[in-house]
C-alpha cells in the first residue's frame, strides 16, 4: 500500500506544478504522507494549506485527527471548534470534538457535544449524516452508562 501513496504523491505533484492553486491536489497529498505514516510533514503541509485556505475544512479535520492521536487535545479542540464555526453543517467537526473530549475523560462535555449532533443532524437525509448518527447513539449510550457507573462510585465513597 505504501507504493500506492508514493505513486499517488508523484501525481498530486504534477497537478500542483500545473496548477499551483489546486488545493485539493495539495490536500490529497498532506494526507498521503498522514495515511503511509508520516505525520509530521503531513502536519507541515496541511498547516500550510490552512494558512492559505482557511475556510478547507477537510484540512482542519485531518489535522484536527492527527493532534487527537497525538494527544495534542488543545490544538485538536482549537481546530475542530473552529471548524465548527465555519461550517456548522459538518457533522464531522462535532463528532471529532466529542471525540476529543472523550479520550480526555471530560464524558460530561463529551455527552453535550455528542447530544448537539443528534439534535443538530437527526433530520438529515444524508445516508452519511445517518451512519454518522448511529455512531453517534451508541457512543452516547456508552458515556451515559460510564457517568451513571462514576455517580454510583461516588456514592459509595460518600
Amino acid at each position: 500500500k505504501l507504493k500506492d501513496y508514493s505513486k499517488a504523491r508523484r501525481y498530486y505533484k504534477k497537478a500542483i506544478k500545473l496548477k499551483p492553486g489546486f488545493t485539493v491536489a495539495k490536500y490529497n497529498y498532506a494526507y498521503s504522507y498522514y495515511k503511509s505514516g508520516n505525520k509530521k510533514l503531513s502536519v507541515k503541509l496541511l498547516n500550510k494549506i490552512i494558512d492559505k485556505n482557511p475556510g478547507f475544512v477537510e484540512a482542519k479535520l485531518t489535522l484536527g485527527r492527527i493532534y487527537l492521536m497525538e494527544r495534542k487535545h488543545k490544538k485538536a479542540i482549537l481546530l475542530f471548534k473552529k471548524s465548527i464555526k465555519e461550517n456548522p453543517n459538518s457533522i464531522k467537526s462535532y463528532y471529532f470534538l466529542a471525540s476529543v473530549y472523550q479520550r480526555m475523560g471530560k464524558l460530561n462535555k463529551t455527552r453535550e457535544y455528542l447530544k448537539k449532533v443528534i439534535k443538530k443532524f437527526s433530520h438529515s437525509k444524508k445516508q452519511i449524516v445517518q451512519n454518522y448518527l448511529k455512531i453517534v447513539k451508541l457512543k452516547l449510550d456508552v458515556i451515559e452508562y460510564k457517568l451513571k457507573l462514576n455517580a454510583k462510585k461516588t456514592k459509595k465513597k460518600s
